[in-house]
């Protein structure tokens, strides 16, 4: 540890994923970060409720 406290938090920041941070979930398959816009990919139909506001 560097600064006496979690690293991981001080290099990546807070989980988005964590109920306290706020952050909303949304399911994806196992298509990986270059798979986001895949028709197959249920992330799709997630991140279009995102931008819509839903």
């Amino acid at each position: 540890m560097l600064t006496g406290r979690d690293d991981h938090a001080l290099w990546f920041g807070h989980d988005p994923a964590d109920p306290g941070f706020g952050g909303r979930t949304f399911p994806s398959g196992r298509h990986g970060h270059t798979g986001y816009w895949d028709p197959a990919n249920p992330a799709l139909d997630g991140m279009a409720r995102i931008v819509l506001g839903r």
